[in-house]
């Protein structure tokens, strides 16, 4: 069989195949031997010859019985043979002469209606194929075309060796004191102060009168509770508190704004008097051994060092997660990835559907939401397109990596993930496996997470890692992050 296969660009291609006469007598004779089990007059089932059968069923017959068999047959094998990554259903015609016109539109090699050899039910082939009145003769080789869209293997960069940076994990002093800080913080509680003047950070009961512009009528509200600063109010009255004192009234002129929850007051203006009754500071306790036994460690040496493990857990983490993502980051860019149009529109229109779906089942339209973000509906595809291309193109350059170095998802990978998730949430992993296989197709999404992850962890172990001390690490990040033209 003799393959040649014609890039057209847009990831379409032509896929011209020569099958040799000993191939195509093969087809025919398996024809035959179906069509003699099936029964002739005169004859037991399986022994009329070919002769007979062709007299019966007459040359065409037989002759579109053997195409239909062997075109997705070789089809698929030459799929296979060239590597070729399909995403739609081929269109079959003949292989123009070279007197044709080398531009002929595939459209015009397609299929017919009228297909005598679906009055017989052909050996079914995972590559079907719209055909058109082609025929492969006994005796001679047979060609055919084949035009599709397919998936292009990715231009992989060199993934081997990328120079990553990375924080080192051991925590330092000054790492574990503020965590201890955040721990004493935590358990920080509010109590009363004879401090009669408001600072930030108070939390202070106030009384209020609100007058409305153009209402007679104040609305009172007491005991309302302000903290001081701490940017939750709206409008921000709690800032006018600052530097007051308890028992004074503090009067201001404000503006409620159009989403404010009290129909009343949403969009006006209005006058508002405060008169703050009592003051509560938050008082942070010492990092002693006292704080240490609240928090049920024997000391605060034992409190020190639970501290430090969860300091190193979490610089970890960032470690991790911050290695995959420079990772992910350098195959981005390094990889040539051409991306048929057809998978990009029908998976930015899939997750278009799935987001409508979940919008409705809260009592909300995706339409609606478009409207209040000020969006149209063509600029938001154009976006889904945009990430769902960035979300392909990382897809299959992690999947060609695994290919090519045959990384692959075992039993023991998925039961030693279950194992860990299972003690995280704190159930069977017998039962989370099942719970996980009741939704289709969530074992196999389950199994191609876990082969991203195999992918990202071969990446990270083969790659060329430069080690930062946290901060500095941290403060690199901040600075990538930050966009052009703008200072620290």
């Amino acid at each position: 069989m003799q393959v040649t296969v014609q890039d057209l660009g847009g990831c379409k291609v032509h896929i011209d195949i020569v099958v040799d006469q000993e191939r195509v007598n093969k087809a025919f004779a398996k024809v035959y031997r179906e069509l003699a089990q099936a029964g002739i007059n005169g004859f037991r089932p399986g022994k009329a010859p070919p002769r007979i059968i062709r007299l019966r069923h007459g040359k065409e017959k037989i002759e579109a019985f053997a195409t239909a068999d062997l075109i997705p047959e070789v089809l698929e094998e030459a799929i296979k043979q060239e590597n070729l990554h399909p995403i739609e259903q081929f269109q079959i015609g003949p292989i123009p002469d070279e007197a044709d016109t080398a531009e002929q539109d595939p459209a015009e090699a397609a299929a017919t209606d009228d297909d005598p050899v679906a009055a017989r039910e052909a050996p079914a082939a995972d590559n079907s194929a719209e055909q058109v009145e082609l025929r492969a003769e006994e005796n001679q080789p047979f060609s055919f075309r084949a035009t599709g869209t397919i998936q292009p293997e990715p231009e992989l960069c060199e993934y081997r060796g990328l120079p990553l940076r990375a924080p080192q994990v051991e925590p330092t002093d000054e790492q574990i004191d503020a965590y201890l800080q955040e721990v004493a913080e935590k358990a920080a509680e509010w109590e009363e102060t004879d401090r009669e003047e408001i600072r930030k950070g108070d939390c202070v009961e106030t009384d209020l009168e609100i007058r409305p512009e153009g209402s007679e009528q104040p609305l009172h509200q007491r005991g309302e509770r302000f903290f001081v600063g701490s940017g939750d109010h709206q409008p921000p009255l709690d800032e006018a508190l600052i530097g007051a004192r308890c028992g004074t009234e503090i009067t201001i002129e404000t503006q409620y704004p159009e989403e404010h929850s009290d129909p009343a007051l949403a969009g006006k203006k209005a006058t508002v008097t405060l008169k703050p009754q009592g003051i509560e500071e938050l008082r942070i306790p010492e990092i002693d051994d006292d704080l240490a036994q609240q928090l049920g460690a024997a000391d605060l040496n034992e409190l020190r060092a639970r501290a430090t493990a969860e300091v190193r857990r979490r610089n970890e983490r960032i470690r991790r997660s911050g290695l995959e993502q420079q990772a992910l980051e350098r195959l981005f860019e390094g990889s040539e990835v051409q991306i048929a149009d057809q998978l990009i529109t029908v998976g930015a229109e899939e997750q278009t559907r799935v987001l409508d779906k979940q919008l409705k089942a809260q009592g909300l339209s995706l339409d609606r939401v478009l409207k209040d973000v000020d969006t149209s509906a063509d600029e938001f595809l154009g976006n889904q397109a945009k990430r769902m291309e960035q979300s392909l193109k990382v897809h299959l350059i992690l999947e060609a990596i695994a290919q090519r170095e045959d990384l692959e998802v075992q039993e023991e990978d998925i039961a030693k993930e279950l194992t860990r998730m299972a003690a995280e949430a704190e159930t069977d992993a017998v039962a989370l496996r099942a719970e996980i296989e009741e939704n289709d197709p969530g074992l196999r999404e389950f199994r191609d997470r876990l082969r991203r992850q195999k992918v990202l962890n071969f990446v990270v172990e083969q790659a060329q890692i430069t080690e930062l001390p946290m901060e500095l690490y941290l403060k690199e990040q901040r600075l990538e992050a930050q966009p052009l033209g703008t200072d620290d």
